[in-house]
């Protein structure tokens, strides 16, 4: 793929910025800190600088590699375990009431050797980027141009019938 066609495909949007996100087993957790993900040419390029600087990461991932891209909403589920083990005090009617009125969007990135989750607050611009990437995958792994095969020179491709046996 040339220059020209990633440009075409960086139509879209071609960046997303947010909280960093981690893997806890089936648990996707908010981290304090920030992230971003951006579309370097043919690589997907993850930062991450977690609370007061103490960590810091850069993750380059092979767009021909990503698996699959989910843009996920959902409720914060430690509210409601808190709220349930705290109802004796009447204090877990609160985490409770909060379980069912906030609401988190998050992006997660799957590729054969890594997760990458990112928290986000634009859902549309989320989407937008999913596509965009999704897009540039598909045509970064779409196979070469065949070269097309001249009927009259291949006789197997020529769709004629053969000639009736004399009989």
């Amino acid at each position: 793929m040339n220059n020209s066609q990633i440009q075409r495909a960086n139509s879209g949007v071609t960046e997303i910025v947010g909280r960093p996100g981690q893997v806890w087993g089936n648990v996707v957790v908010p981290a304090g800190g920030k992230a971003s993900m951006r579309i370097d040419g043919d690589i997907l390029r993850g930062t991450v600088a977690l609370n007061l600087g103490l960590e810091t990461k850069e993750i380059y991932t092979r767009i021909q590699k990503i698996d699959s891209v989910e843009v996920v909403e959902g409720r914060i589920w430690w509210l409601l375990i808190l709220g349930i083990a705290t109802i004796i005090w009447l204090v877990g009617i609160v985490p409770i009431i909060l379980f069912f009125v906030i609401k988190q969007q998050w992006i997660v990135v799957h590729s054969g050797s890594a997760c990458l989750v990112l928290f986000h607050k634009n859902t549309n611009q989320a989407k937008q980027f999913s596509q965009t990437l999704l897009t540039m995958a598909r045509q970064l792994n779409a196979p070469a141009s065949v070269p097309r095969v001249n009927p009259t020179t291949n006789p197997s491709v020529n769709h004629q019938r053969p000639a009736p046996a004399a009989g």
